[in-house]
């Protein structure tokens, strides 16, 4: 706030300063402003009261300011400071100061700041950028000009001025402009010191100080100023790919937004277009997090209270992918205790290559309809699914006809492991809100029928235990020709051990299947349940029902029978799935003894069986095995934080009655109760978390090709779900 008068005796001018009113050599003192002859009205002073001044807001000079909106519609200030501080400012009431809500702390000066959605792009001296997500308040990439190899043009000089273009970021030093692509691709540097030829130069050399991004319907301009007293403009229309997401969702949902089907394939279509690969977060990581405000906005603009959970950083203080949380509150008066559903999925996908023609639609990321089936990736794993339960829950919401509570919690780390996920859910338990006690169940669809015609429900997973095995020796890589022979080989001892894994598996095993070879770690089969006749009939039934009656049949289809189905499904199995080696890259060189080798092994283990007894006996038995080729190498065994447990529903349960009664509806037939050989490692956390048990509902075909090339969904499948949900969480 500030106050003025017309009283001018107050203005700088003509007030005694202790510097330049005093006398200089000689005793002579500088002489006095004349009074001004102007017409114009007279000056009047503006200042700013003292209790209007933050002192020490930063403990040295702000470089920057500027205002960011927040995801209920208002507005924060941010600066930034050359004590390496940056600081959100809340300023609702123009009255009182403004209130620090939070404060990032660096240990380099803060230069400058753009903003687009809620990621904080901050510009710091030697060069540096970081960038945060307001809404979670987490650094989520940190980037080092000597650490980064997407960067390693980016020069050392202090950052003075940031802009941003969709993918694009655009920085400002003494160097010139330069530019880089989040996306991975070629970072492209805009310099004074190239040719005259080159489009790209900057400022004969000089500093640029600022810089601004101008869209007009014509044509996009970068314009950059300098200390050279000139502008200098380029025309950067040509990075403005159409599969490119502006710096605003390119939904704004009404109010009142339709929850039609055809709504349903459009948010879909947007949905699909998040490139939400979770395995490369320094090329993703905008994606993912745009995608999480996506769905976040989505459940808020169909009346569900929603928020992101942040997930604990990576070891390199990174932030991975928020879950997105989403609760519809039961609104139809009921005299039995209201009770809670919780739908569990992801939005994160598996990669895609963009220039891969194998492809039908050409782009995986654009969705398109083709025989009446969606072609894109994820849209089978598993974003039509969740947006299936979301406008179920929807409806019935807006209908108020919604019996339960319904809470969405939607991660985006699954498809490498659910890192983060089980801390983030134990922290916040107060935040969500969940009584344990009005817990009903579970549900997720995160899996396939067995065939194209049979709906299913699935009633089992196998866990995993993901081990690294490492056999070194004392010295360096050697040269073969030179000491083959003279001792026992790192890598030849690894293929030994390896082999003691496994054996042929030639009889079939107690548990009344026959698994293609048999692991040989001590004790290893003992918790594993036996089968009973019973069990043994129902896996005849379901190869009766999809090899007879089956309209359509994919390749596996035809060669199921009782002992195959169980080898894949409820029977444990061993996987060697690589073997590194010391050295140099492999066949540029075949005349090295390499001084290491190691191998990643993967166990699927199934109910009943102990992932830490399971580990402990790996670990003696291999150890053992090592020691008895009495070599002078070494051996370390390391095992992998992704783990997950195995899970075995009841599927007589009163979920799975409710889900079969409302498939029987939508697909008049009974659905086929069926397990599957992967693993989620959500759904025992969930199961225990919450005390309540989990139903797996599959809502795609056996075709669906998820983690493949074409992965598609037919349209009438994801319809269908949506209904058969809507009856579920009616009950």
């Amino acid at each position: 706030m500030s106050k003025n008068t017309n009283d001018p005796s107050g203005l700088p001018a003509h007030r005694f300063n202790k510097f330049f009113d005093s006398r200089g050599p000689g005793g002579k003192m500088a002489p006095p402003q004349q009074q001004s002859t102007s017409t114009c009205t007279a000056p009047k002073l503006i200042e700013v009261p003292a209790n209007n001044i933050i002192q020490y807001a930063h403990n040295g000079y702000v470089y920057c300011l500027t205002i960011v909106r927040t995801g209920s519609g208002g507005e924060q200030l941010v600066s930034g400071g050359g004590d390496g501080a940056v600081k959100l400012w809340s300023f609702t009431n123009p009255l009182k100061e403004p209130v620090l809500l939070h404060t990032f702390e660096t240990n380099h000066s803060i230069m400058s700041f753009v903003n687009a959605d809620s990621f904080l792009y901050a510009g710091l001296a030697a060069g540096i950028v970081k960038i945060w997500d307001l809404e979670t308040l987490q650094l989520v990439r940190s980037n080092h000009p000597d650490e980064d190899d997407l960067s390693k043009n980016f020069s050392t000089a202090d950052t003075l001025t940031l802009a941003i273009h969709h993918h694009s970021l655009f920085k400002g030093s003494k160097r010139g402009l330069e530019q880089w692509n989040f996306q991975g691709r070629q970072t492209k540097v805009i310099s004074a010191s190239a040719p005259s030829s080159s489009p790209w130069i900057s400022h004969g050399g000089k500093t640029v100080l600022s810089t601004v991004i101008i869209n007009s319907p014509q044509a996009t301009y970068l314009i950059a100023g300098g200390n050279d007293s000139d502008l200098v403009m380029w025309d950067i229309t040509e990075s403005n790919p159409d599969t490119f997401h502006d710096t605003e969702l390119t939904t704004r949902r009404p109010a009142e937004a339709s929850l039609s089907n055809e709504q349903l394939l459009r948010s879909l279509a947007e949905f699909v277009t998040f490139r939400t690969i979770s395995s490369q977060p320094d090329r993703f990581f905008g994606d993912c997090r745009r995608c999480a405000t996506f769905l976040r906005e989505l459940l808020q603009s169909y009346g569900a209270q929603a928020k992101l959970i942040p997930l604990a950083n990576t070891s390199s203080g990174e932030g991975r992918n928020p879950i997105v949380y989403g609760k519809f509150v039961a609104n139809k008066v009921s005299d039995i205790p209201t009770k809670t559903i919780i739908f569990y999925g992801h939005y994160d996908v598996i990669f895609a290559d963009e220039t891969d023609n194998d492809w039908v639609t050409g782009q995986p990321f654009t969705m398109t309809a083709l025989d009446g089936y969606m072609y894109a990736r994820g849209v089978s794993d598993n974003k039509g699914p969740i947006l299936a339960a979301i406008f179920a829950a929807a409806e019935l919401h807006r209908e108020r006809a919604l019996t339960t509570n319904v809470v969405f919690l939607i991660e985006g780390e699954e498809e490498c492991g659910s890192g983060g996920f089980q801390t983030a859910i134990c922290e916040n338990k107060e935040f969500l809100d969940i009584d344990d006690s009005t817990v009903d169940g579970i549900i997720l669809s995160n899996s396939y029928w067995i065939d194209e015609d049979n709906p299913c429900l699935n009633y089992g997973l196998r866990g995993i235990i993901n081990v690294n095995v490492k056999i070194f020796s004392d010295g360096p890589d050697l040269h073969s020709g030179v000491n083959g022979g003279l001792a026992r080989e790192p890598t030849i001892d690894l293929i030994h051990l390896l082999s003691k894994l496994t054996t042929e598996n030639e009889n079939d095993n107690d548990q009344g299947g026959s698994a293609a070879t048999k692991i040989l770690i001590p004790n290893f089969y003992d918790k594993v349940l036996k089968t009973d006749q019973a069990e043994r009939d129902e896996y005849d039934e379901i190869i009766k029902r999809v090899v007879n009656n089956s309209a359509t049949l994919n390749s596996q289809s035809f060669h199921l029978n009782r002992e195959r189905l169980m080898a894949m499904w409820r029977l444990p199995s061993l996987t060697i799935h690589r073997i590194n080696v010391s050295g140099p890259p492999a066949g540029t060189n075949l005349t090295i003894i390499p001084k290491s080798a190691s191998a990643a092994v993967s166990l699927r283990i199934v109910p009943n069986q102990s992932i830490e007894q399971i580990k402990h006996n790996l670990v003696i038995y291999l150890t053992e095995c090592f020691e008895g080729f009495h070599s002078d190498n070494h051996i370390e065994i390391t095992f992998s934080s992704q783990q997950s447990e195995p899970w075995l529903g009841d599927r007589h349960n009163h979920l799975y009655r409710r889900l079969s009664h409302a498939i029987k509806r939508q697909w008049n037939k009974d659905p086929l109760f069926i397990r599957e050989g992967g693993s989620i490692p959500a759904v025992r956390f969930l199961e225990k978390s919450f005390d309540a048990p989990a139903v797996q509902f599959p809502c795609g075909q056996s075709s669906d090709n998820a983690h493949l090339g074409n992965e598609r969904l037919r349209i009438s499948n994801l319809f269908k779900a949506r209904e058969i949900m809507k009856q579920f969480f009616m009950a």
